[in-house]
C-alpha cells in the first residue's frame, strides 16, 4: 500500500464490466486502480510494470489481444505471482465450480468471489494485506468436498480434522471463531493447530498459512 492507496490492476475481457468495476473500486478512498488489462498477456505485462498490489481478474480471458476466451486464469496467475511475488491476485468469476477454485488456489491466488459478490472492495483491502478471502457459499461446499475430490490423499500427514481446521485458519479465522464453526472448545482447536504446524515443520501462524498456500491447500475433507 502507497501513500496513495492500494493498488489494484482491474483484468477483464469485457469492457463494459470493466468500466464499472473500475468506478466501485475508485470510489473508495483507499483504492487506485492503475490500469486494466483485457488478456493474460497483456495482464502480465501491466503487473511487471505497474507492480500493483492487488490484481482482481477473471479465470476466463484470452491469452493475447484478439483471442478468443479461455480457461487461462490458473496459467496468467502462476505468471503474476512469478513476476511479481508481491502483488496478490483475487478472483472474480462467474465461475464456481469446485474445480476453478482448486486451480486458482493452487496457482497462487489468495482469494475467489463471485461476480455478483458485493464486498468487493473490503476483500481487494482483505487480500492486500496478505489474508485469503473466499466467497460464502464457495468456501461452504470447500469444507465439504470429499479429500478425494481435492486431489487423493490429504498432504503433510494431516488427518481430516486437521485438514479442516487447517482451511479455516487459511480463511483467517482466529482460534475462537474457528471452534464455534466446528464446535470444539478453543483450546481443542490451539493444540490442534500446534499439532498442524509441527506436522508443516513451521513456528508460526503466518508461516503455516503461507506454506498451505504454497502447497495448494484449498479444500478439505468431511
Amino acid at each position: 500500500m502507497t501513500q496513495t492507496g492500494y493498488r489494484v490492476l482491474l483484468v477483464d475481457d469485457h469492457p463494459i464490466f470493466l468500466k464499472g468495476l473500475r468506478g466501485e473500486l475508485e470510489y473508495a478512498p483507499d483504492i487506485v486502480v492503475v490500469d486494466d488489462a483485457g488478456n493474460a498477456e497483456d495482464a502480465v505485462a501491466s503487473v511487471e510494470r505497474h507492480r500493483p498490489d492487488v490484481v482482481v481478474m477473471d479465470l476466463r480471458i484470452p491469452l493475447s489481444p484478439g483471442a478468443d476466451p479461455v480457461m487461462c486464469g490458473p496459467d496468467a496467475i502462476r505468471r503474476i505471482t512469478e513476476v511479481a511475488p508481491e502483488s496478490k491476485v483475487l478472483v472474480l468469476s462467474m465461475h464456481e465450480e469446485l474445480e476453478h477454485v482448486l486451480a486458482a488456489v493452487k496457482a497462487g491466488a489468495h482469494g475467489y468471489l463471485r461476480k455478483e459478490e458485493k464486498e468487493l472492495v473490503q476483500a481487494v483491502r482483505t487480500v492486500a494485506e496478505g489474508k485469503m478471502v473466499l466467497d460464502e457459499r464457495v468456501g461452504r461446499a470447500l469444507l465439504t468436498m470429499p479429500a478425494a475430490a481435492a486431489g487423493g490423499e490429504l498432504p503433510f500427514n494431516l488427518t481430516r480434522s486437521e485438514y479442516k481446521t487447517l482451511l479455516l485458519v487459511v480463511r483467517g479465522l482466529t482460534n475462537a471463531q474457528i471452534a464455534d464453526e466446528i464446535t470444539l472448545s478453543g483450546k481443542t482447536v490451539a493444540n490442534r493447530v500446534v499439532d498442524i504446524q509441527n506436522k508443516l515443520q513451521v513456528r508460526s501462524r503466518q508461516e503455516l498459512v503461507d506454506k498451505a498456500r504454497q502447497h495448494g491447500i484449498g479444500a478439505t475433507p468431511e
